[in-house]
């Protein structure tokens, strides 16, 4: 959507003027100055306005979002699938060690000091599986 902005808010655009005609508002363009400091002023038509200003903006924020939620966490969340008992019948040792150190570093609150109690645990889980 953000590569071919102009195309699909021109459809979404043609949407909002036919629910603005149904319910008689008019789509305008806030008042434009020559210097503007507090808020954004495009030139342009009603259409280039908003997606200037509302439509592109808030598709590299959720792109951002969506890298930073899912992108930066990776490392730590393929070590957590390491602790599911289905998964940790495969791991070997040093794997599994690197897990919890992985888990300690982000939740030190969490995870016990002696972290050998929960290599034992999860080498219970192994002989289950």
């Amino acid at each position: 959507m953000r590569v071919q902005a102009t195309e699909k808010f021109c459809e979404i655009f043609i949407l909002a003027t036919e629910a603005a005609e149904t319910i008689d508002a008019e789509l305008t363009v806030p008042r434009r100055v020559g210097r503007q400091k507090n808020r954004d002023n495009y030139e342009g038509s009603i259409e280039d306005y908003y997606r200037r200003s509302i439509y592109i903006p808030f598709l590299d924020k959720y792109s951002e979002q969506l890298e930073s939620r899912f992108l930066e966490h990776r490392n730590i969340l393929s070590r957590i699938q390491n602790i599911i008992p289905e998964k940790c019948a495969d791991i070997d040792v040093s794997e599994l060690h690197d897990t919890v150190q992985a888990l300690k570093e982000e939740w030190p609150n969490d995870i016990p000091v002696f972290t050998e109690e929960f290599e034992a645990e999860i080498e219970l889980w192994k002989r289950k599986c």
